[in-house]
């Protein structure tokens, strides 16, 4: 049988970015197809092409900001996670959006992985680090026993169980060239010192 929990955070976090992408559509449907306040306000870049043009507005990055966070949390993530999952993809969009207008093609014009590339990939790079622990050299996130792992996209909870790493209970975790957190990170002493 496949193991489906190793597909749980992939796919969440692909859920996040497609409502994060979709929020700004979505809110241009609820608005009744009103134009929202565009985030370059209409100004033009020296080379005479619009900034940004005129799909991007406050509404949509407001929308995904919003839309992100909570969907994160009914998925059962942190809002925090949704949030830069959110801000990710609203920044990779801005940026293909001013490279899109620097290459002469118009608002809303298709452009074959800058469309994709960087609001996919900033998102991931900014929760990316909640995703990271190193059991192996102690806990990166203060207030944490040191070798403990939670789960890094969760909302912490006061009752929820710690997994531990794989070494015995009490047991320092050993830290580079054998140093020990547990000791004051004080090297072992050398035999015949």
């Amino acid at each position: 049988m496949p193991d489906l929990e190793a597909w749980i955070e992939p796919l969440t976090v692909l859920t996040l970015l497609v409502l994060a992408n979709g929020a700004p559509i979505l809110a241009r449907l609820l608005a009744g197809g009103r134009e929202g306040h565009p985030v370059d306000g209409g100004r033009l870049a020296p080379d005479g092409r619009p900034w940004l043009g005129p799909s991007k507005t406050w509404r949509g990055i407001g929308s995904a900001l919003l839309l992100t966070p909570v969907a994160a949390w009914v998925l059962g993530q942190s809002a925090l996670a949704g949030l830069l999952i959110g801000a990710g993809a609203m920044a990779g969009d801005l940026l293909a959006s001013f490279l899109k207008r620097r290459r002469g093609i118009p608002a809303s014009g298709m452009a074959l992985g800058l469309d994709q590339i960087p609001e996919s990939l900033l998102p991931l790079l900014l929760v990316e680090p909640l995703y990271r622990a190193d059991p192996g050299h102690g806990d990166p996130v203060p207030g944490r026993r040191a070798g403990t792992v939670t789960h890094p996209l969760r909302p912490a909870h006061p009752q929820a169980a710690l997994v531990t790493t794989s070494r015995p209970a009490g047991q320092p975790c050993p830290g580079p060239r054998g140093i020990s957190p547990g000791r004051g990170g004080a090297p072992p002493p050398r035999a015949g010192s």
